[in-house]
């Protein structure tokens, strides 16, 4: 059977899911947005005032199902933005209800400023029995520079 690769993903303002689709491209591989049960505000304001609500609260959304079974991969990378230096908690929903062993996991997260912060630390808590690659991190969407940088990481943690 050949190897396959999921990227999975939580994204708001694009920036997580603009990265996601870059690495999709690449290599080919299968990719799932992963959404909270109950959808989030379109409000950015509300919205911001929501996630640290539940972040400070240690509140974890549930998220809905996804179309891709996680067993059927040997490569999951996980995109997230960082908030607050934490995982999105959708995201870290998703993970609590789904574990996952035995697979390779890359991390990869955009950011305004905190690099990647708490997020390898909180995921390889909650999927702690796999091979965990070398995370990339990225300021906003990459802008022009996204290509090189995605291209870097995919060859340093050989996947392309």
């Amino acid at each position: 059977m050949a190897k396959k690769t999921l990227v999975l993903y939580f994204s708001v303002n694009q920036h997580t899911e603009l990265l996601a689709k870059t690495i999709q491209e690449k290599i080919g591989a299968d990719i799932e947005a992963v959404h909270p049960v109950e959808e989030y505000p379109d409000n950015y304001n509300v919205l911001v005032t929501m996630i640290k609500e539940q972040i400070e609260k240690n509140e974890i959304p549930a998220a809905k199902a996804l179309e891709h079974k996680l067993e059927d991969y040997d490569t999951i990378l996980v995109g997230t933005p960082n908030w607050w230096s934490h995982i999105a908690p959708p995201l870290l929903g998703l993970m609590q209800a789904n574990k996952v062993e035995g697979k390779k996991v890359g991390i990869f997260a955009t950011h305004i400023g905190g690099g990647i912060g708490g997020i390898e630390e909180a995921v390889k808590k909650e999927w702690p029995d796999n091979d965990y690659l070398e995370s990339l991190e990225i300021y906003g969407d990459g802008g022009s520079n996204r290509d090189r940088l995605v291209d870097e990481w995919l060859e340093k943690v050989n996947l392309k």
